[in-house]
């Protein structure tokens, strides 16, 4: 799995090599829980197509996006959703929206990650709601889920024997 902000500023090159432009959006179906689309900054001046759809692409590296083809997207993009407060059934305030899992083999969305606030980010560090537990309104995220049922995420560092715990 990795995190939409690993799809920013990545080069965008077509399947002749040539290079497109520098993604700087992503392009989300909330309601599926799918990402559908990577917006970029074409270097022409007056470049309608900005856009590559998922299915288009070919290779996702480290600092680059190979892609079949490219065109004019619309949509949600996660930059709309960021920063969204996040509210339980009970009206109580989860956090605010900071990032989304993604998984790597279909462009599902599986969580979103909610962060509380900085002091209790701090004591609590933050949440991973599940998408398919949350509705998207016009001011706030709805989270559905259990509140007795909470995933963390807990930053990690690799050593060679595996994972060690940071916090």
């Amino acid at each position: 799995m990795f995190r939409s902000k690993d799809l920013y500023m990545k080069n965008i090159y077509d399947s002749n090599g040539k290079k497109l432009g520098i993604s700087k959006s992503i392009y989300i179906d909330f309601y599926r829980g799918q990402v559908i689309g990577i917006g970029f900054n074409n270097y022409k001046m007056n470049g309608k197509r900005n856009y590559v759809d998922v299915n288009d692409i070919i290779l996702l590296e480290d600092n680059d996006i190979l892609v079949k083809s490219v065109g004019k997207g619309s949509g949600l993009k996660f930059s709309d959703i960021k920063d969204l407060e996040v509210i339980d059934k009970l009206g109580n305030s989860k956090g605010i929206v900071e990032d989304i899992l993604i998984d790597k083999e279909n462009y599902k969305i599986k969580g979103l990650i909610v962060s509380p606030g900085i002091i209790d980010r701090i004591l609590r560090g933050k949440e991973v709601i599940l998408i398919n537990n949350s509705v998207l309104g016009e001011d706030y995220i709805l989270y559905l889920g259990e509140p007795n049922i909470v995933f963390k995420n807990i930053p990690h560092e690799i050593n060679k024997n595996g994972y060690v715990k940071k916090a």
